[in-house]
């Protein structure tokens, strides 16, 4: 918990990272759970700059023994300008016997050292062993390259740790040769993903408020998880190259309060990658070929706010850039999963009213290690400049309820240029309750008129998800609802989404287990 965080009652919870999705949520008042957030985004493919250069990380092995002895390479492709570089890498968690050819400036990890252009470090070391009961782990690395304006690119390694037998290479290879500092790098504009979210409250801003938004976002506590595609590499001991997109200036990963009437804002803080979020995200969350998670959180920055602050139209917004050039239409039409973490015991400030819920019914919110993920939320590329303009599911939202209280969520269909058209609607969910599906309209479900897939679209059609009752013996804790929309002409063009509930509470995470740390380091600077 930040020190500057003061605890939170349930009617005072913030909600505060990452959502994207568009949510259009009305509550009949027999139906009304405890506490709903609504929120709005929107996704764009345009044109933005990248940085001249890319991150390169070499290793020996993706495959590996506990405790195994294995090499690291690291360096840059393409151009940087005249001055410091810096480089920055966060090993697995649990290595250690750490030597380098170059000392970095610090002996704890991660490791970081200042140089120029061209500069090239190797590294060998242990890798960790497996904790107590388990025979295989995969750990997930970054290494990150900086120059002196703030463009940052970053490269991640995957490294399977097994005391069995894996495919592939088993025991430590030669490096591959190093990285070609003055291979050219596609630069300039490229077709970005730019996903826009804003979050309305709905209660008064004060500056106290504000100050412990601002405390919040920049706390090492909660981080926002988004699985992302990755480019395929020439060999299975390169590493992958990250598609954020950390390039200097006012359009790049951020999170800003602002006043939703004028636009003003009243603080912005940067999102920077959390590197050492990466492993746990291996090992905790689902993986998927081809696709890694990446931890965002807010960065150190000034906020300031106003002694006389006393708003009650503002929102917070979010803005994150990938770049998926390497995928066909640019990843058009693909959904990304997204997870908000929180480590502590205590409730959690920002899980009262966030979206996102469970990828299937038998995929619920991640406890262990000190940590709570609730998720996966569905963040839908579909460009709102496309052309011919794609169907779309919209609407995610969290509800905080008592048992005995029924639930009502609203999914609207966006025919976008594709009508009329067929879906097949499906939904389940983790919560032991009946749901009726219904039609209705932008502000209220028709009971009178309850859906039979498939359905017709010819315009926006408006799907309302209505519950029973949730009965009076539920356990405390978080449950999901998610819907897939699927074109009956082609199985591969759905959409999902979901919604997070949570019942009764706050169920507290197991603590952190003792042998998750890092070993004691052994430094040399020479190899």
């Amino acid at each position: 918990m930040h020190p500057s965080q003061r605890p939170f009652s349930r009617r005072h919870v913030l909600s505060v990272l990452l959502s994207m999705s568009l949510i259009g949520v009305a509550l009949s008042a027999s139906l009304c759970p405890d506490r709903f957030k609504m929120d709005t985004t929107e996704t764009r493919l345009q044109g933005g700059e990248t940085p001249p250069f890319e991150a390169h990380l070499l290793a020996s092995t993706p495959n590996a023994a506990p405790g195994q002895q294995v090499q690291r390479m690291f360096g840059h492709k393409g151009t940087i300008q005249p001055g410091p570089v810096t480089y920055v890498w966060t090993p697995p968690l649990g290595a250690a016997g750490f030597v380098f050819d170059q000392p970095p400036i610090n002996s704890t990890p991660p490791f970081k050292w200042i140089g120029t252009a061209g500069m090239e470090v190797n590294a060998q070391f242990r890798l960790p062993t497996l904790p107590p009961g388990e025979s295989e782990i995969t750990t997930l690395e970054a290494f990150q390259v900086r120059d002196q304006d703030g463009s940052e690119s970053s490269a991640f390694f995957r490294t399977t740790i097994a005391t069995h037998t894996l495919s592939g290479a088993a025991v430590a290879l030669p490096l591959a040769t190093s990285p070609a500092n003055d291979v050219p790098v596609a630069t300039g504009y490229a077709p970005l993903w730019n996903v826009d979210h804003m979050m309305f409250q709905g209660i008064t801003l004060t500056q106290s408020l504000c100050q412990e938004w601002a405390a919040f976002v920049k706390s090492d506590d909660a981080f926002i998880a988004l699985r992302v595609p990755v480019s395929p590499t020439a060999a299975i001991t390169e590493g992958y190259l990250s598609p954020l997109v950390v390039y200097p200036g006012p359009n790049t990963n951020y999170l800003r309060l602002f006043n939703y009437l004028t636009s003003a804002t009243i603080w912005a803080v940067p999102l920077a990658l959390r590197p050492d979020r990466l492993t746990f995200l291996e090992s905790a969350l689902p993986s998927a070929p081809g696709e890694v998670w990446i931890a965002l959180g807010g960065a150190p920055a000034t906020t300031n706010c106003p002694a006389d602050l006393n708003l009650d139209t503002w929102g917070i917004e979010t803005r994150v850039e990938l770049n998926l050039s390497f995928l066909p239409d640019y990843g058009a039409g693909r959904t990304l999963p997204l997870y908000y973490c929180y480590e502590g015991q205590e409730i959690p400030p920002v899980f009262a009213a966030l979206p996102g819920t469970d990828m299937a019914a038998d995929a619920v919110a991640y406890q262990g290690d000190g940590i709570t993920c609730i998720g996966p939320q569905a963040v839908p590329l579909i460009s709102a400049t496309s052309s011919p303009l794609l169907w779309d599911l919209r609407g995610t939202a969290a509800a905080w309820v008592t048992p005995t209280q029924s639930l009502i969520f609203h999914h609207p269909i966006a025919p976008g240029d594709l009508a009329p058209f067929t879906v097949d609607v499906t939904y389940t969910s983790s919560l032991e309750v009946s749901w009726g599906l219904y039609g209705g309209d932008w502000i209220e479900p028709n009971l009178s008129d309850p859906l039979t897939p498939p359905l017709l679209v010819t315009g926006f059609t408006h799907l309302w998800l209505v519950s029973d009752p949730v009965p009076a013996g539920t356990a405390h804790g978080e449950y999901g609802l998610v819907i897939t929309a699927t074109n009956v002409l082609s199985a591969a063009d759905l959409r999902w989404l979901g919604d997070t509930i949570w019942v009764g509470d706050w169920v507290a995470p197991p603590a952190l287990p003792k042998y998750r740390l890092y070993l004691p380091l052994v430094l040399h600077q020479s190899m």
